[in-house]
């Protein structure tokens, strides 16, 4: 069986009817599958945003919700917990881990070289000039270039002929 074509300058042609009934089936599927499904928002049990069931975006809306949701989060004597003064005082206080640290020093075995330590204990000296300290060049024994001999003759010379009178 032939039907006419419906397209447009189709005039004159027919379509088969096998192609026909797979345009119909498409033609009928399409709104039962491709049909857009409304999904429905899902409202909260505590109704948590609460401006999305007013449907406005106002201001005075939102402040509203705003404040009343401050009230209702504000603490209340039945939730507060007693605390005693002298637990939170010695909570407070610096605990002194001094003797836990001396044990654990001299418990290990292991030693470090002197050169190590020495090192370690330049780098933390200081970094500022006035924390250095200037190591001083040994002091030489000053050695004069005249002999005992040559200040003998220049005290003679200088002073006259009295050497030991002075």
């Amino acid at each position: 069986m032939r039907f006419p074509c419906l397209r447009e300058g189709g005039e004159g042609r027919y379509m088969a009817a096998s192609l026909l009934r797979k345009g119909l089936e498409l033609f009928n599927q399409e709104p039962q599958d491709q049909a857009p499904v409304a999904k429905k928002k899902k409202r909260s049990a505590g109704g948590s945003d609460r401006t999305e069931l007013i449907g406005t975006n106002k201001k005075g809306a939102r402040k509203q919700l705003e404040a009343r949701r401050r009230l209702k989060e504000r603490p209340t004597v039945k939730d507060k917990v007693t605390k005693s003064a002298i637990e939170e005082f010695h909570k407070r206080q610096p605990t002194d881990h001094l003797d836990q640290n001396l044990q654990y020093m001299l418990g290990t075995k292991f030693m470090t070289d002197s050169s190590v330590t020495e090192q370690v204990l330049a780098q933390n000296r200081g970094r500022r000039a006035q924390d250095r300290l200037e190591e001083k060049p040994k002091a030489k024994g000053e050695k004069s270039v005249f002999t005992e001999k040559d200040f003998q003759k220049f005290q003679r010379e200088y002073f006259g002929g009295k050497v030991g009178a002075l």
